[in-house]
């Protein structure tokens, strides 16, 4: 398994380490990214990407990331961000 991710929703194609590629999926970018994607390729796209967060067992390690952050920022604009795109 490697620890480098593309993320299937950004069009950029730059492989992420899987820390950053965990601190990417919690962004606004990559939810907008996501929601804005229609028809075949969203399917496609949706499917990869589940098949990635399954594979990393991704929800964890990011539920993990956001209970890093002393602040409780990061978790908050997470929340945000999932009721915006959910």
């Amino acid at each position: 398994m490697s620890s480098e991710i593309t993320c299937p929703t950004c069009s950029d194609g730059h492989s992420l380490q899987l820390d950053n590629f965990i601190r990417h999926c919690v962004t606004l970018k990559h939810h907008r990214l996501l929601a804005q994607q229609t028809g075949k390729d969203s399917t496609i796209c949706r499917k990869r990407l589940q098949d990635i967060f399954i594979s990393h067992n991704l929800h964890e390690r990011i539920l993990e990331y956001l209970d890093n952050d002393i602040t409780g920022r990061r978790r908050h604009n997470y929340q945000e961000i999932l009721l915006r795109f959910p």
